[in-house]
């Protein structure tokens, strides 16, 4: 699986960046929306067990809904581009960067007639809303442990 290889090795440069830096909260989310993309995406295939087209250019074993290539694709684009850009320009340009990649990995899954153009979709808005809430769950998090702390420090101006 060549993919899920590579996926690893952006999983793994990513949390060995996220724990030189000590970003504990960002590296509990990534791995959250690094395990339950497949997670999810193997679920919604068991559940919903759509056929594959027919007569693809390589053989794919499994259901085809939806795509665990796009899934997990745009769960790690997302995660990553949120993980290390900023907002502003330059985080549009990442964006974009990160979406032309899952696109034309989305193309080539429909091009090898794996999947049908709606797993691909399916799969990336999947993977999209996966982190999104993760990285939107540990923002308030994070928001509710500085309020908490600052309401259990001492003031000494009170």
């Amino acid at each position: 699986m060549p993919p899920r290889q590579s996926g690893s090795a952006q999983w793994q440069r990513g949390g060995l960046l996220l724990l030189r830096r000590r970003r504990w909260l960002a590296l509990a989310a990534f791995a959250v929306s690094e395990s339950l993309a497949p997670l999810l995406s193997v679920l919604l295939k068991a559940l919903i067990d759509r056929p594959r087209p027919p007569h693809g250019l390589i053989h794919a074993a499994g259901p085809s809904f939806p795509s665990g290539h796009a899934t997990y694709a745009r769960a790690t684009a997302v995660a990553l581009v949120l993980l290390f850009t900023t907002p502003g320009a330059r985080r549009r340009w990442w964006w974009t960067l990160a979406s032309l990649g899952v696109l034309g990995m989305a193309w080539s899954r429909t091009y090898l007639q794996v999947h049908w153009l709606s797993d691909v979709i399916a799969g990336a808005l999947l993977g999209t809303a996966i982190s999104l809430l993760v990285f939107a769950l540990a923002q308030r998090h994070q928001a509710w442990i500085s309020s908490a702390s600052a309401y259990s420090s001492p003031n000494p101006s009170v």
